[in-house]
């Protein structure tokens, strides 16, 4: 009885592999990229909140920034350079716009941060590609108010 053995070519595809991974490929890094992008944004958007709550505390204490209850004003310039070091600790952008406003005539106020912010890969994630900046509220209670 006489065996026959089957021969396998190793390097004989239809190139339906190449095919595949140039539909898939481009697909793959867009995901990728864009998880990158989120999760970046995610990161500034989680510090420029520290830096906001730092800001707002030191505000709240610091008798420099003289509060005044139904008046909107600036905060202080050392609360500005702890919201400033807060932020390029982590490597963030310096924020450009710090806004105190009082709600109602209470004494908590609101202070608004805003950072600009460059998208990494913005032609490739266009939900993302219109951020232009970030921007977080803090509330706080005013501690120096009298």
């Amino acid at each position: 009885m006489k065996m026959h053995k089957k021969k396998y070519k190793l390097f004989h595809k239809s190139g339906s592999e190449m095919v595949e991974f140039a539909i898939t490929f481009p697909l793959f890094c867009v995901m990728v990229l864009g998880s990158v992008e989120v999760g970046w944004l995610l990161y500034q958007q989680s510090i420029l909140d520290y830096a906001a709550r730092q800001g707002a505390r030191y505000a709240s204490v610091d008798t420099a920034t003289v509060l005044k209850p139904g008046v909107s004003n600036g905060i202080s310039a050392q609360a500005q350079t702890v919201i400033t070091n807060a932020v390029t600790q982590f490597g963030g952008t310096p924020p450009t716009t710090y806004a105190l406003t009082w709600p109602g005539n209470s004494r908590t106020f609101a202070l608004v941060v805003r950072e600009p912010y460059a998208p990494v890969a913005k032609g490739l994630v266009p939900i993302i590609s219109g951020i232009n900046e970030i921007k977080t509220t803090v509330t706080m209670y005013c501690e120096a108010c009298g």
